[in-house]
């Protein structure tokens, strides 16, 4: 640095006034509109968390269904698996809110997310649902061909907790959630 610069910053920085601040008018500004756009973006974000676990459960049943077809196309004596394990999709039986299990027969597999719990706690005033997805495969045999093919649904539940929901069933070749289920889409 340049001497004439430094013998010019130097008093500059003395005569400086040193007072110069927020006012509390300023912070509070600041306060008001910090808990302003928090007020609208907390109720997101802690709903998020309930989405994450309706998002889990829907993805699992989903992929065992998948998992029960390709399991199905795949054997030699064309079956479907009473295992999870056995599906090799690398999911969990259990995690912190749901039990993944499955059940076959000679032309039906049903994949069963049962809640472990009735209810979410988001905060003080707010509980959300976690309830129970049930997925079905069926055997359609194609009416002039000798090929065998397999359709798929998944229902949830309407009431929340530890129920296991209805095993969707068959109509005219149409897989249909029972009564007390709604598909998802």
């Amino acid at each position: 640095m340049k001497v004439q610069y430094s013998t010019k910053l130097i008093p500059h920085l003395i005569k400086k006034n040193h007072d110069h601040g927020f006012t509390i008018i300023e912070l509070l500004v600041v306060m008001i509109v910090i808990g302003i756009l928090s007020a609208i973006a907390l109720p997101s974000f802690v709903n998020c968390a309930n989405k994450s676990k309706t998002s889990e459960v829907k993805t699992y049943v989903g992929s065992m269904n998948r998992g029960q077809q390709a399991y199905f196309l795949e054997s030699e004596d064309s079956k479907f698996s009473n295992s999870v394990n056995q599906l090799g999709i690398g999911i969990r039986e259990e995690t912190n809110y749901y039990r993944y299990s499955t059940k076959a027969s000679t032309n039906t597999a049903f994949s069963y997310g049962i809640a472990k719990i009735e209810y979410i706690e988001n905060n003080w005033f707010d509980k959300k649902p976690v309830k129970s997805v049930v997925g079905g495969v069926f055997v359609v045999p194609a009416s002039q061909q000798e090929e065998i093919t397999t359709v798929s649904i998944l229902c949830i539940n309407d009431k929340p907790g530890n129920i296991i929901p209805p095993q969707p069933i068959l109509k005219n070749g149409v897989p249909t959630c029972a009564m007390g289920t709604m598909e998802v889409k």
